[in-house]
């Protein structure tokens, strides 16, 4: 469903993931800063979030726009074209996975 949303529409998308270690120590005024930081924009989102921090996601997000997943197939993700951007911790894995798939990362 998730790869189906990426497809639904030609606009860029921000791939917003920090890995699964350093999630657990995120605040939850750090995820909805990060979501009002990019909303609004003329790109989509996939951001990551672990369940015990959904809910700083503010509400009312448009569905065609955004997606909040706990889980994300981050290398299916990174490969897709429509990938312009990954907002990341930029762990080894996580940066060597954009590299191969040239995506640019923002730390």
């Amino acid at each position: 469903e998730l790869l189906d949303w990426l497809f639904a529409s030609e606009d860029p998308v921000v791939y917003v993931a920090y890995g699964t270690i350093v999630s657990k120590f995120l605040p939850g005024a750090f995820v909805s800063r990060v979501v009002e930081a990019l909303d609004g924009g003329s790109w989509r989102v996939i951001m990551v979030v672990p369940d015990f921090l959904q809910k700083h996601v503010p509400s009312g997000l448009p569905p065609d726009r955004w997606r909040i997943e706990s889980f994300a197939p981050q290398a299916d993700i990174l490969r897709c074209e429509r990938t312009r951007c990954f907002i990341s911790h930029c762990g080894a894995n996580s940066t060597m996975e954009a590299m191969a798939c040239g995506v640019p990362l923002v730390c």
